[in-house]
């Protein structure tokens, strides 16, 4: 199907900021040793660090592939994060309504086929378990296996920002739903508002896109079960789903909420994504579906990064008219002369759109086994009450903290070791997907 010729189902759909209200935050356990070799039990621990750091902020939801790793997982949390800590009731079986949810039958709900969602909807049902855990005042106490403390002599896991509110009570869902791999930005659903349509006293109805993912054009099969993810995420809220055959990941894209969207032509231009159409088609699908006035085109990504440029590990908005951009200070340097375009590249759009861009150095290079990895502080994940930001233990880590710190005043900064992560081509934005409230 021609992704033109499908015609959203609502006049107005939104793709809200990263920074807006969320109502969880999802993780897919990595269960994919081929992804993380020889760091596997690093790239493990680095998943405990992120996923406790959120849940003192927020609900959590994690993916695991099969019934035995939900229950050891549950085992596991439920001893390091507190006795407050039990197995949803028989027949509550972890499906969580959303209360902006589109009632059975309300016009506009489509998706792939109606026995596709109603076959989703038994599986959410049958093979969901739910963990609840009390994260009240939880700490990641540091992450298992660092070397100490960063440059900034912050240990990895320690906050710093405004003063924690009171403790706050948050749940974790460990979900039975089967993956190929653990990036779960890239193929799990992106959620829009679909403005203008309320749907009871919560606001304006959320509404699950699902769009298609081929793997990074093709590069890792299979990606069958990563491809179902959006489903599975909507019929776990009762939320309608709408399918766009149209590939795209969520890392590369970053929206403001307000119509400006950050992307690269390398990724959405690339061939082996949406090869039959050009650039005006593609911003008329962003329009359609997220909302999209400005689509920001960068040229490319970083050395490293296997996605063709994702734009989450080089320029992110901090608010609706602030740009983080990452920037190479060594002119040897492969990144330096791509960085440097993007960066004008940004100025120039600053310039006509009222936008200030906001330079991070990139850390040294990172390199395993003989390949350059993704390292940047740029794949950082907001969340209500915090940014997880990557750290590397490298001497530019503490003039990237004091960066987010000053760009996030109202929120925690949480440095997260993500030295294992890169080494799998990701690091924490790219291992979550947010959910709106």
């Amino acid at each position: 199907m021609d992704p033109l010729s499908l015609k959203p189902p609502y006049p107005s759909l939104r793709l809200p900021a990263e920074w807006e209200p969320q109502a969880a935050v999802w993780f897919t356990w990595p269960q994919n040793a081929d992804t993380w070799t020889p760091v596997w039990d690093g790239a493990r621990q680095a998943y405990r660090d992120f996923i406790d750091a959120a849940l003192k902020y927020q609900d959590v939801c994690l993916l695991v592939n099969d019934e035995e790793t939900r229950t050891t997982l549950h085992g596991e949390f439920a001893k390091r994060l507190g006795d407050d800590c039990m197995l949803s009731a028989p027949g509550n079986r972890g499906v969580t309504p959303d209360p902006r949810a589109a009632a059975p039958g309300s016009a506009g709900q489509t998706d792939r086929s109606s026995d596709a969602l109603d076959r989703a909807v038994a599986d959410a049902l049958g093979a969901s378990a739910v963990g609840n855990y009390a994260a009240a005042g939880a700490s990641t106490g540091g992450l298992s296996g660092s070397a100490g403390s960063d440059a900034s002599g912050r240990k990895p896991g320690s906050s710093s920002g405004p003063a924690a509110q009171a403790p706050a009570r948050h749940t974790l869902r460990i979900l039975v739903c089967p993956t190929n791999d653990s990036w779960i930005r890239d193929y799990g659903a992106l959620t829009v508002e679909a403005v203008g349509a309320p749907n009871g006293p919560g606001g304006n109805r959320l509404v699950t896109l699902d769009f298609t993912f081929n793997s990074w054009g093709g590069k890792y099969p299979p990606w069958d079960k990563d491809d179902a993810v959006p489903v599975f995420m909507a019929a776990h809220r009762g939320r309608e789903c709408v399918a766009v055959p149209f590939v795209l990941e969520g890392g590369s894209l970053d929206a403001n909420g307000r119509g400006k969207l950050l992307t690269t032509s390398q990724c959405l231009l690339n061939p082996n994504r949406n090869p039959d159409l050009k650039q005006g088609a593609i911003e008329q699908v962003l329009h359609d579906f997220l909302g999209i006035e400005d689509t920001l085109w960068l040229s490319s990504g970083i050395n490293g990064d296997d996605t063709d440029g994702h734009v989450d590990d080089l320029a992110r908005f901090a608010d609706a008219r602030t740009v983080l951009c990452a920037v190479e200070t060594d002119a040897r340097d492969e990144n330096y002369a791509p960085l440097r375009e993007n960066i004008a590249a940004l100025n120039r759009y600053g310039k006509t759109m009222d936008l200030e861009v906001i330079e991070i150095p990139m850390p040294d290079r990172l390199v395993r086994a003989g390949l350059r990895t993704p390292a940047t502080y740029l794949n950082f994940l907001i969340l209500n009450g915090a940014v997880l930001v990557p750290v590397f233990q490298d001497k530019r880590d503490d003039r990237a903290l004091q960066t987010f710190e000053k760009h996030f005043p109202d929120r925690r900064i949480e440095p997260i070791d993500c030295r294992s992560l890169v080494f799998g081509q990701g690091a924490v934005h790219c291992s979550s997907m947010q959910e709106p409230a």
